[in-house]
């Protein structure tokens, strides 16, 4: 992402309902992975904020490609973090890893599927992982050129990608949607009127009202996702996958 995206989310990513939301809705589904003495990673870890909530559940480690998301990280947690290009195939990863996480950040990489394979290779075997990704090109907006994405995705393109990489999908659905229909509606008028090119409209939480209600809006999916109970569409994919066998 662009320098100025993390700065923004490193002073609104505790409070702004889609970062909060976000955080509420995964943990929901990975709790019942998160018990004993485990090891979790995330990737893509950003400024930290859900890196730390982490180390509560186990011995945790943060990897991000950007160094200026890793300062951030080191005001708030304290444990071992790693400057990461997933770009770049890694066999030296070692597979010891029980829980791992990658929150919208297989869209940032070029090439997708050397991420999900190294992201693979730090896994045990029988190990869970959790991804986000955007989902639907046609959803394509400044926000996704702010953020500096490569592209976004459906579920079928998704799933094909973990199990291309020996992964077994346990629980995929798409997400954020109560607010799709609004968030189409927004993203469409943002590109035919030519506005918004610094994605304000869509980081803005200044109005406590109205971060609130957004916040109430999207947090109440986390009860269906929980339960693995899925949504026909939404502005997100989450997906639950398990590390198969070792690949040939």
């Amino acid at each position: 992402m662009q320098k100025e995206m993390y700065d923004q989310m490193n002073e609104t990513e505790l409070y702004h309902w889609w970062f909060k939301s976000k955080r509420e809705i995964v943990l929901s589904l990975a709790k019942p992975y998160l018990e004993g003495d485990i090891k979790i990673a995330d990737f893509g870890c950003g400024c930290g904020l859900f890196l730390k909530e982490l180390e509560t559940y186990g011995n945790a480690i943060g990897y991000d490609y950007s160094e200026h998301a890793l300062d951030y990280c080191r005001g708030k947690f304290k444990g071992k973090l790693v400057q990461l290009d997933l770009n770049e195939e890694r066999t030296d990863l070692q597979n010891n890893l029980d829980v791992v996480f990658a929150l919208d950040i297989i869209e940032h990489v070029k090439n997708d599927r050397a991420a999900i394979e190294n992201i693979y290779r730090t896994m045990k075997p029988g190990g869970y992982a959790i991804f986000t990704v955007p989902a639907f090109q046609r959803l394509w907006s400044q926000n996704d050129i702010n953020n500096m994405h490569y592209r976004r995705y459906n579920r079928k393109e998704l799933a094909e990608l973990l199990e291309k990489a020996g992964f077994v999908i346990e629980y995929q659905s798409y997400y954020n949607f109560y607010l799709f229909f609004p968030a189409v509606i927004v993203r469409f008028l943002t590109k035919i009127l030519k506005i918004d090119k610094n994605s304000t409209i869509e980081y803005n939480s200044g109005n406590s009202v109205f971060n609130t209600l957004l916040y109430k809006i999207f947090s109440c999916e986390k009860r269906r996702i929980s339960k693995h109970k899925r949504f026909p569409y939404g502005l997100s994919i989450i997906v639950l996958a398990k590390r198969g066998e070792e690949k040939e």
